[in-house]
């Protein structure tokens, strides 16, 4: 990783960048198929305002319609964001989960208690999550976004990381939102997106990893007993990604790159991985050694401690106690 295709290495932080927008250009356009075009016009409005007396401090949700133009149609998006009432801009976590079941409300009570706010869309008003279709191989590429770019290449994760970049466009503008405190959160094929997201917008402080596996934070080279592969995923969910994936992860040591690549690109921003014990499918061990390897970037820049990979006991969910892990790092305690 650390080397160009001729095998000069690299020494110094300065060439970092040159070698990790090369990097950049090869996974991303090759495993997830590029990202959707950014829009030529942004509009968002407030939809709706209110306060929440039954949670502590009466925190104010807003509800925002992100509109975005450039493409043959425009791209509607929600976005919720609840956020504690200070004089002062808070951290926020935005979460593209809401297609899934919400955090629990004691998540909620912990994030307020420590004046962070959290932002919650659904990733699937773009593009639909070809995991629904009806076949046993999913391989529809549908919705909005496909709609608006209807000759384009990127599959769903690429898409769902397009909409993570478009609510980071709402909370830059946002002036009770601290727009260099931004951590984006997601779980499995949402933590794939999330970890996509991060390293293709430098705007992200914080990116969160919760048992993404294959395709991911997991390596495709070391899968652990139990472990998903690339290939597996690949196969069954084809529209998650680009359309030469397939060719490309047939043999792992014969890939032009592996996950520690994309975990790289993240550096030296904060990542956090998490991930369970018992939740074999995700490939833990797999993931553990892409941290190690995407450290040496770390160091390269001068910040070790900017990647972090935990283990806890249990299973496949998005726990209270993963999202506390992540409010410790959002907030430095």
């Amino acid at each position: 990783m650390l080397a160009w295709d001729d095998g000069t290495r690299i020494e110094h932080a300065t060439a970092w960048p040159a070698r990790g927008a090369a990097w950049r250009s090869a996974i991303v356009g090759g495993l997830y198929g590029g990202l959707p075009e950014p829009p030529t016009t942004l509009t968002c409005t407030l939809r709706s305002v209110s306060r929440v007396a039954r949670l502590p401090g009466e925190p104010l949700l807003e509800v925002f319609r992100i509109v975005s133009e450039g493409g043959e149609v425009a791209v509607p998006l929600a976005l919720r964001v609840l956020r504690p009432l200070t004089d002062h801009p808070v951290p926020v976590v935005l979460h593209g989960d809401a297609c899934w079941w919400p955090p629990a409300e004691s998540t909620v009570h912990a994030a307020l208690d420590a004046g962070v706010a959290v932002a919650r869309f659904d990733r699937t008003d773009v593009a639909d999550d070809p995991a629904a279709a009806a076949s046993t191989v999913a391989d529809r590429r549908s919705g909005p976004l496909y709609d608006a770019y209807p000759a384009a290449r990127f599959g769903a994760i690429a898409a769902w990381a397009w909409a993570y970049h478009r609510c980071v466009d709402l909370i830059v503008r946002h002036p009770a939102l601290d727009a260099a405190r931004v951590a984006v959160t997601g779980f499995s094929r949402g933590a794939k997106t999330t970890l996509l997201a991060g390293a293709t917008d430098e705007r992200i402080a914080v990116t969160h990893d919760h048992a993404s596996g294959a395709g991911g934070g997991s390596l495709a080279r070391v899968v652990g007993e139990g472990g998903e592969t690339l290939a597996e995923v690949v196969a069954r969910f084809p529209a998650w990604f680009g359309p030469d994936a397939s060719a490309i992860v047939g043999d792992p040591r014969c890939m032009p790159f592996d996950q520690h690549v994309l975990l790289a690109l993240i550096a030296p921003r904060r990542l956090l991985m998490t991930y369970a014990a018992d939740d074999a499918w995700s490939n833990p061990a797999g993931a553990r050694c892409a941290a190690e390897a995407a450290r040496a970037v770390y160091r390269l820049l001068g910040d070790e401690r900017g990647l972090e990979f935990r283990l806890r006991p249990g299973g496949h969910e998005h726990t209270a106690a993963d999202w506390s892990t992540l409010l410790g790092v959002v907030t430095g305690s």
